[in-house]
């Protein structure tokens, strides 16, 4: 059941079934990405803005950045932090156009087929014949597909790829409290009444 939940939450995020956040419709870029038939596409420093996390971005040239609607809950107007809001970024690798979407997890049970996401950061899942999702060290979840028809193979090169280069995040290890440690005191040494003998 719960992985049924996921798979179409996913899926309904990611071929535009939900409503993106009540929002006008923006004027599309030229041409128009899949990241802005799915969100609001903005400028990278904007919508860095309207998300409650520091998301991974690609370093490969971005050809558009939008807002995505959340995964499992309600969102909240533009202009105000949407704590379960996602962000995509749409980029070329190698001349392929690929979408990289990033949500915050949240309380969402990332069980698939019967396979835990939870305790398997950075495993990647199919979800699709040319798509494919994990979550990361920092309690993300992560989607990559690309915005046209190439191999599936192509698609799990390039995650690959992302995973090395820091698209699996670093876990946030609380800070331990460091105990301040005092020298131990040194007792002088009692003189020594006689001279120390030389051997012979």
């Amino acid at each position: 059941m719960r992985s049924s939940l996921l798979a179409l939450a996913v899926l309904a995020v990611m071929t535009g079934g939900c409503s993106v956040f009540g929002a006008k419709p923006q004027p599309s870029p030229t041409p128009e990405t899949l990241v802005s038939k799915r969100g609001v596409s903005m400028p990278l420093e904007q919508a860095v803005r309207e998300i409650a996390f520091r998301p991974y971005v690609p370093s490969a040239q971005l050809l558009d950045v939008a807002l995505q609607p959340p995964l499992s809950s309600e969102d909240v107007p533009l202009g105000k932090v949407g704590k379960a809001r996602g962000i995509a970024f749409e980029y070329s690798s190698h001349g392929v156009a690929m979408v990289l979407s990033e949500w915050p997890r949240g309380a969402l049970s990332m069980e698939y087929n019967g396979f835990s996401l939870e305790g398997n950061p950075c495993t990647l899942l199919k979800y699709a014949p040319d798509s494919v999702l994990w979550t990361t060290r920092n309690d993300l979840v992560m989607t990559l597909q690309p915005d046209g028809r190439v191999k599936p193979k192509t698609v799990i090169a390039e995650a690959h790829r992302l995973l090395h280069s820091g698209a699996c995040g670093v876990a946030s290890v609380p800070k331990k409290k460091t105990k301040k440690l005092t020298p131990p005191r040194m007792s002088p040494r009692p003189a020594s009444s006689s001279p120390p003998r030389s051997a012979s």
